[in-house]
């Protein structure tokens, strides 16, 4: 009996390096496909947002949705599912899929949606965490480096970055993927101890148990999405009007 295929998810959360972890997974997709490894993404940056669209509660709008408003469509879900449904049947042994959007998950049902679409492969997921305070200082400053207001008088919004914010709650996001998948299938790793030691995304794909990458410096290489974003035009600024 061939072993059964794993997948392993890095779902953020947001700030904790995922951008520069994401640009090393494109670098090396190559490298990876020749070691077994399928990087699952749907777009540039290294993301999987057919993913974390279809797992995520539909009246949770995030950044993702804003820019691309089409993702809620029936077809569009139709077309997202097929297409992660050929990607995780395919003959890869390990599928690895990081997606920061993954981290606004808070509920059991939200995380069992994730499984569902693995295709029947074995996970682990793989979260990082950040101190709370710097985590949503952060986050308001990248929300506002996209173009978006950088904080929101509505609890549920995803630009909440008050002290109590839903988004501050990981303790919360962890328990959603551990019902979903068991305790032992969620990686906790905190930010801090990732940056004490140099590159958070060495330690990162480390702990994804990723082979090493053909050009190693890769994994020293840092990128800021919040340095490196620019506005989004237009649409964010209508849709701030409104917010605002």
């Amino acid at each position: 009996m061939s072993a059964r295929k794993e997948a392993v998810i890095h779902i953020g959360t947001h700030k904790t390096g995922t951008t520069s972890f994401q640009h090393a997974l494109v670098q090396s997709r190559d490298a990876l496909a020749a070691s077994g490894v399928q990087l699952v993404s749907d777009m540039a940056s290294g993301q999987c947002r057919s993913l974390a669209n279809e797992a995520v509660r539909p009246d949770l709008i995030f950044p993702g949705r804003v820019l691309n408003p089409d993702l809620l469509l029936p077809e569009a879900r139709l077309e997202a599912r097929r297409w992660l449904r050929d990607q995780f049947g395919g003959p890869a042994s390990l599928a690895i899929v990081s997606d920061e959007a993954l981290s606004f998950v808070r509920t059991t049902a939200e995380a069992r949606r994730v499984r569902r679409l693995l295709g029947g492969r074995r996970a682990r997921i793989v979260v990082v965490l950040r101190d709370r305070d710097e985590y949503l200082r952060s986050w308001g400053e990248q929300l506002e480096s996209m173009g978006f207001p950088r904080s929101s008088r509505y609890a549920a919004s995803f630009m909440n970055v008050a002290p109590d914010s839903w988004l501050a709650d990981t303790d919360q996001l962890v328990r959603s993927y551990r019902s979903a998948f068991g305790r032992d299938a969620v990686t906790v790793l905190q930010y801090a101890d990732l940056t004490a030691e140099g590159s958070s995304t060495r330690g990162l794909w480390s702990a994804c148990g990723l082979p090493e990458p053909d050009a190693p410096s890769i994994l020293d290489t840092w990128h800021n999405v919040t340095a490196e974003k620019t506005p989004v035009g237009p649409a964010v600024r209508l849709l701030q009007r409104i917010w605002d």
